[in-house]
C-alpha cells in the first residue's frame, strides 16, 4: 500500500518475471535484444548485459538462434525466448500465464521441463487450465472457480510458521527497504533510439514518405535561405571587389550622409497626431546642415602615419590628396594646347573636381590625367600590361584602358590622335544651335603600341604666373602665346611607357580609366612650386591677394560700374580681329541674348588663341576671365552695351572686382598655384586589406573620434560616410526583408508538418500498444515510454531535415544554372553548413512538439489493457 509507480516499476523488474501465453516478444527486435531489454533498464552494462543474454538463450537452447527476428521462430522457440527473458534478471518469482496454451503436446512439455528446472531456484507461479500439465508438475495446486479459491492442495497456515523461519520485524523490515533501495529501473537513450529505429525500419516506406512530407517545408525555406545568402554572397563579393575602386575616402569638407537620412527618416515616421492644430515644420534642413563641417585632416594624417594608430595592419594603403592637379600641354603643329586640366567641354558646363571617385572620375572628360597611388602593391596584379611597361620614373605614365579593352573617345583627342578642332565645331553647333553636324566619326581601332611615346609638357602652376612691375602684383600669362610657347619649350616632358587592361574577371580597377601618372610627379610639382617667389609671397602675407595687391574679402558696392566702365578697348583692333557687333548684347534676359554673349566669349577665345595683334592679346589675357564672371555674378546686369577700351588706369579696380566676385583666399590662391601643404591634405583615401578589415578600419577611426571627445578635441572629430557600405547595406536589408517574408509564408507548411507527425506518432502508438505493455511488464516506467516514442520523432525529425538540406543541395544545380542564364551574373545559390544545420535543428523540434502529446498518451496506457491489444 506504500508502493508509488516507480517502486511498482522497480518490483517488476527486479523481483517478477512474466512468460505469457502469446509470447509478447518485441517483433522489429532479434532474439537477443528481446532478452536483453529487461537488462537495460536495470543499468547493466553492455558487455555485461550480452553475455547474462546469451547465457539465458543457452540454457533454453537457443543460442543460435540470437540474431534472428521473432517472426523466424516456431512458436515453441519464442515461448522459450520467453522463459528467457523472464529469466534473465534473475528474478524471485516467475509468473507464467498459460505458456503451454499456443503450443501442441510436445513442445508443451519440453516448456514445462524448463519451467520445472527453473522452479528449482524460484517460486514459478504458473496459471492454466489443463489440470494434467498441474498434476504432473505443480508442487501446490490452488483451484480457482468465479474468482474464488475452492481447493488448495497445500494450504499455508501463518500459525504452523516457527519464529525463527518467518525472521524479526526488523529483519522483515530491513529485506523491505532493502528492496525500495534497488537501482529504479531506467531506459537509457540508446535503448530509446534503438527501439524506434528497429520500429521505423520495419516500415521503410512509410518512415521514407512521412519524413519527406515533413521535409516540404524545410526545402521551401532552405531554397529561401540559399537564394538569400547567394544574393548577399554576390553582393558582399561586389563589395569586395569596390573596396579599390571605392575605398573608404574623407574630405577635409564633411557631411554626414546618416544625418540627412535620419531627418528623413523622422518626417516619414512622424504621425499625424504629433500635430495637434495648425501646419507642423519638418525639420529637413535643420537634420541636414547638422552634419556639415570641416574635417581636421592634418590632425587626422598625424596620427595614421603613427605607429599607434593600428591602421598600417589592417589596409594595404593610405593615399593622401590635395586638391591639385599638374598643368599639362600637348604639342601641337600650331602650338601648344592644354590638357590637363582640360577646358574643351567647359564652354557646355562640364568641368573638373578634383573630389571626383569612382565611376564619375573614371569617366570625367576634364581629367584624362589621374595620379596613381604610390603603393604599386595595390593595383599592379589587377592588371595586365598590353604594351609597355610600369613607370619607372614620376614622368612614365600608363594609359589604362577601359575593362572590354577599349579607350575613351574624348582621350583620343587629349593625346591628339583625333583633330580637336572638329570637337571645336560640333561643341559650337550644340551651343548655338546652328544646325551645324554635331557627330563625330569614330576612328576605328588601334594598336597599343600605337600609344607608346605619345609625349606632353608638364609645369608647375605658378609657372605661367610673372610679376608685373608696372601694376605691382602677379599676372597669370596662360593665355599669352608667345610667353606660354617659350615656357612649355623648357618644360620636361612626361611620356606615356605602358598600356594596361584590368586583368580578365575583374571590371574597374584601382586605376582611373585614361592615362595615370606617379604620384610622385605632383609631389614633385607642389615643392616646385612652393620654392616660387610667388608662392613664398602668398605664404608670408596670406591677408593680401598677390593677383590684385588689395586685401582679401575687400567688397566693392561699385564693381559691376567699375567693370564695365574698366573694359574698354580701341574699335579699330576689335575690327581687325572679328567681324562681330558687340554692340548687339542689349540683354541677357532671354535664352538666345544669353547664347549669344556665351559666343561671343568662344570668339575671345579664339582671339586669345590666334593672337593677331599684341595690344588685343594683351587686352584678352586680362578681358576673358572677366567675360566667364560677369555671366556668373549678374546676367541682368548687362542690359546695357559693352564697350571695350584696354585703360591701364583702370585695371586695379578690375582687379579688385574680380578678388570681390570669386571671395578669393590665400589658400585659394596657393592652390591655384599649384602648391599645397604637405602635413595638411584636402583628402584622405583608405584601402582596406579586405573586406573584414574595412570594418576593422571603421572601429579604428570610431576609436579615433571617442578619443577625441574624451580630450575635449571636438574640432578634431573626424565625418565620414561609408557610401558603398551603406548602399550595399541597404540592398541586403531589402533581400533580407523579402527572405524573411517568404519564410512566413512557407512556414505554414512547417505547422502542417508538425500536425502530421503528431497524427503519424498516435498511429504509431496505437500499433505498438502491446510494446507499451511488454515494456510495462518488464519494469519500463512511464517516463521511458515516452522517451521511447519521443526518440521515433526526433528520428523522424532528423531523417526529414537531413532530406531537405538533401533535396535543396539537388535542387540549386538546375537553379544555379537558369540564374546564370538569365542574368548573365555570377549569384550561386548557396546554403550555408550554419543554416543546414539549424534547419535541421528546426525540423527535429517541430517533430517533437508534433509528437509531444501521442507520446505522452502512449505513457498512460494501461499496460493490462495494452497487453491484450492486437
Amino acid at each position: 500500500s506504500r508502493y508509488n509507480d516507480r517502486d511498482w516499476d522497480t518490483y517488476r523488474n527486479h523481483t517478477v518475471g512474466f512468460i505469457f501465453q502469446s509470447y509478447n516478444l518485441i517483433p522489429h527486435q532479434t532474439i537477443l535484444r528481446n532478452v536483453e531489454l529487461a537488462l537495460t533498464l536495470t543499468g547493466v552494462n553492455r558487455y555485461e548485459r550480452r553475455m547474462r543474454a546469451e547465457d539465458a538463450l543457452e540454457s533454453v537452447g537457443l543460442l543460435e538462434q540470437a540474431h534472428k527476428k521473432p517472426a523466424q521462430l516456431s512458436g515453441g522457440q519464442m515461448q522459450r525466448v520467453a522463459i528467457a527473458r523472464a529469466l534473465v534478471n534473475d528474478p524471485s518469482v516467475v509468473l507464467a500465464d498459460e505458456p503451454t496454451g499456443a503450443l501442441d503436446s510436445e513442445t508443451g512439455q519440453q516448456v514445462m521441463e524448463l519451467l520445472r528446472e527453473v522452479a528449482k531456484d524460484r517460486l514459478v507461479v504458473m496459471v492454466t487450465h489443463n489440470p494434467e500439465l498441474a498434476e504432473k508438475y505443480a508442487t501446490r495446486i490452488v483451484r480457482v472457480r468465479d474468482g474464488r479459491i475452492i481447493e488448495d492442495s497445500n494450504p499455508y497456515d501463518p500459525a504452523a510458521e516457527k519464529p525463527e523461519d518467518e525472521g524479526t520485524e526488523a529483519e522483515k523490515g530491513a529485506a523491505l527497504k532493502d528492496m525500495l533501495r534497488r537501482k529504479k529501473p531506467s531506459m537509457k537513450p540508446g535503448t530509446a533510439f534503438s527501439l524506434s529505429v528497429s520500429n521505423l525500419l520495419s516500415k521503410k516506406a512509410r518512415t521514407l514518405l512521412v519524413a519527406f512530407a515533413s521535409s516540404i517545408g524545410i526545402i521551401g525555406i532552405a531554397l529561401i535561405l540559399s537564394l538569400s545568402y547567394g544574393a548577399n554572397a554576390y553582393i558582399r563579393k561586389m563589395e569586395e571587389a569596390s573596396l579599390s575602386q571605392y575605398p573608404l575616402e574623407i574630405s577635409n569638407s564633411s557631411f554626414s550622409m546618416e544625418s540627412m537620412m535620419a531627418s528623413f527618416a523622422g518626417m516619414m515616421n512622424e504621425t499625424a497626431s504629433s500635430h495637434q492644430e495648425g501646419v507642423g515644420e519638418a525639420q529637413i534642413l535643420g537634420g541636414m546642415f547638422s552634419g556639415v563641417g570641416t574635417n581636421d585632416l592634418a590632425s587626422l594624417k598625424r596620427w595614421l602615419d603613427s605607429d599607434y594608430s593600428g591602421m598600417r595592419e589592417v589596409t594595404r594603403g593610405i593615399e593622401y590628396r590635395y586638391g591639385l592637379s599638374p598643368q599639362i600641354y600637348l604639342k601641337e603643329a600650331d602650338g601648344y594646347r592644354q590638357v590637363n586640366p582640360d577646358q574643351t567641354m567647359a564652354a557646355m558646363g562640364v568641368s573638373t573636381s578634383d573630389n571626383l571617385s569612382g565611376m564619375m572620375a573614371a569617366y570625367n572628360m576634364n581629367d584624362v590625367f589621374k595620379p596613381m597611388p604610390e603603393n604599386s602593391a595595390l593595383y599592379m596584379d589587377s592588371y595586365t600590361l598590353r604594351a609597355g611597361r610600369w613607370p619607372e620614373k614620376d614622368t612614365d605614365c600608363v594609359l589604362v584602358l577601359t575593362s572590354e579593352g577599349d579607350v575613351m573617345d574624348f582621350q583620343l583627342y587629349t593625346m591628339g590622335l583625333k583633330d580637336v578642332h572638329a570637337l571645336n565645331e560640333m561643341i559650337d553647333g550644340v551651343m548655338t544651335g546652328s544646325g551645324a553636324d554635331t557627330s563625330l566619326s569614330a576612328s576605328g581601332r588601334y594598336a597599343p603600341e600605337e600609344f607608346l611615346g605619345i609625349s606632353f609638357r608638364v609645369i608647375p602652376a605658378a609657372a605661367t604666373y610673372v610679376f608685373d612691375e608696372k601694376l605691382g602684383v602677379w599676372v597669370d600669362r596662360s593665355g599669352d602665346r608667345e610667353a606660354m610657347t617659350a615656357l612649355l619649350d623648357t618644360a620636361e616632358e612626361m611620356t606615356i611607357v605602358g598600356v594596361a587592361q584590368p586583368s580578365s574577371g575583374s571590371s574597374m580597377g584601382l586605376l582611373r580609366i585614361g592615362i595615370n601618372y606617379p604620384a610622385a610627379l605632383m609631389k614633385r610639382l607642389m615643392t616646385e612650386a612652393g620654392d616660387t617667389e610667388l608662392v613664398r609671397q602668398q605664404r608670408a602675407d596670406p591677408s593680401v591677394d598677390v593677383l590684385t595687391g588689395l586685401p582679401f574679402g575687400q567688397k566693392n558696392e561699385n564693381m559691376l560700374s567699375l567693370l564695365k566702365d574698366a573694359i574698354t578697348v580701341h574699335p579699330e583692333h576689335l575690327g581687325e580681329a572679328v567681324s562681330f557687333n558687340w554692340e548687339g548684347l542689349p540683354s541677357l534676359e532671354t535664352e538666345e541674348t544669353r547664347m549669344t554673349w556665351r559666343k561671343a566669349v568662344r570668339i575671345a577665345r579664339e582671339m586669345q588663341r590666334t593672337g593677331e595683334s599684341p595690344t588685343l592679346r594683351e587686352m584678352i589675357n586680362q578681358m576673358l576671365p572677366l567675360l566667364m564672371d560677369l555671366i556668373t555674378i549678374d546676367e541682368q546686369a548687362m542690359s546695357r552695351a559693352v564697350t571695350l577700351d584696354m585703360d591701364e588706369n583702370h585695371l586695379q579696380e578690375m582687379f579688385a572686382a574680380r578678388a570681390a566676385a570669386a571671395q578669393a583666399t590665400a589658400q585659394g590662391n596657393l592652390l591655384k598655384f599649384g602648391y599645397a601643404d604637405e602635413a595638411s591634405p584636402s583628402g584622405v583615401t583608405i584601402y582596406p586589406a579586405s573586406y573584414e578589415d574595412k570594418e576593422k578600419v571603421l572601429a579604428l577611426l570610431d576609436a579615433y573620434n571617442a578619443a577625441m571627445k574624451e580630450a575635449g578635441y571636438t574640432d578634431k572629430v573626424i565625418q565620414y560616410t561609408d557610401y558603398v557600405g551603406s548602399l550595399m547595406s541597404t540592398v541586403t536589408v531589402i533581400i533580407d526583408v523579402i527572405s524573411y517574408i517568404l519564410i512566413a509564408f512557407v512556414a505554414i507548411s512547417l505547422v502542417v508538418s508538425s500536425i502530421m507527425i503528431g497524427i503519424i506518432t498516435y498511429i504509431s502508438v496505437l500499433e505498438r500498444r502491446k510494446e507499451i505493455g511488454i515494456l510495462r511488464a518488464m519494469g519500463a516506467s512511464r517516463r521511458n515510454i515516452t522517451q521511447v516514442f519521443n526518440a521515433e520523432t526526433l528520428i523522424i525529425g532528423l531523417l526529414a531535415g537531413g532530406l531537405g538540406v538533401g533535396i535543396t543541395a539537388l535542387l540549386i544545380i538546375p537553379i544555379n544554372a537558369m540564374i546564370a542564364s538569365l542574368t548573365d551574373q555570377p549569384v550561386r545559390a548557396q546554403l550555408p553548413a550554419g543554416a543546414a544545420g539549424i534547419l535541421v535543428l528546426l525540423c527535429v523540434l517541430l517533430t517533437l512538439l508534433g509528437g509531444l502529446i501521442p507520446a505522452r498518451g502512449a505513457a498512460r496506457q494501461d499496460p493490462v489493457n495494452a497487453l491484450r491489444s492486437e
